[in-house]
This record gives structure tokens, sequence and C-alpha cells, in this order.
């Protein structure tokens, strides 16, 4: 039974917010939906808003790091394969190239996935932890 329902049948005023769905709403309003955050009251639409612009942010930063291991990747092999066609060395510097390449790129993935990896276990942490907020508050 929402809250305002529960009020009325008490005969009881009206509550300021309605806490009965995990999300404190003004009552007999099905739009204006608030969360807490840092002693704020940001409303649902806004913080989605931000949600998505920082996803989008996140994935243009995972791509540039992506781009950089290709893109070394690249220099080193082409790096190699330019000294060898200037000292006449055909493949032990190519090679070489390859394998500093497929080194520097293989670092650089797995401190990305790392990064990732500690991401997500924040987010996770955050969930979990704006769920206890929201549930304290609004009992």
């Amino acid at each position: 039974m929402p809250t305002s329902r529960l009020w009325e049948t008490l005969g009881g005023p009206e509550p300021l917010f309605d806490c009965s769905q995990g999300a404190c709403r003004l009552p007999n309003t099905e739009q204006a939906t608030f969360f807490f955050r840092g002693g704020d009251m940001v409303s649902d639409r806004t913080e989605r808003r931000r949600n998505a612009m920082r996803s989008i942010a996140q994935a243009y930063r995972d791509a540039q790091e992506l781009m950089t291991a290709c893109i070394l990747l690249g220099v080193f092999i082409w790096g190699g394969f330019w000294l060898d066609q200037r000292y006449g060395l055909k493949p032990l510097l190519t090679l070489s190239g390859v394998f500093l390449g497929l080194l520097t790129a293989g670092i650089f993935l797995w401190q990305f996935m790392k990064r990732m990896e500690r991401r997500r276990k924040l987010a996770e942490d955050r969930r979990s932890d704006d769920r206890k907020q929201r549930s304290e508050r609004c009992d």
C-alpha cells in the first residue's frame, strides 16, 4: 500500500516524501523522483544524464588507450623494418621490432585491464553504498 494511501486511511496528514519504492518522490507525482547524493537532492533525470555523459567520456578514454597500444605496436614494427632496410639486416631488426611492439602493447593492455577491473569493483561498491543510503534515508 503506498504511503499516501496509508496516511489517508489513518486520517493523518500526507507525508512530505513517498519512499515506498526505494527512491524518495513527492506524493501524487510519478515524474519527480529524487536521489540524495552528497547531501544534495538530485533529480532522477539529471542523474541519468550525468551517468550517460560519464559513460561516453570513459569510452573515449578507453578507446584512446587501446589506440595508443596499437600505434606503439605499429611504430615498433615499422621502426624495425626501416632499420632493416637501412642497415641490411633483413629479418633481425624487424623481428626485434615485432617483439618490442608486442611487449609494450601487452604491457599497456595488461595495465588497461587492471584499471578496468578496479573501476568495475569501485562501481559495484558505489552502487551498494547508494542503495544502503537510499534505504536508510527513506526508512
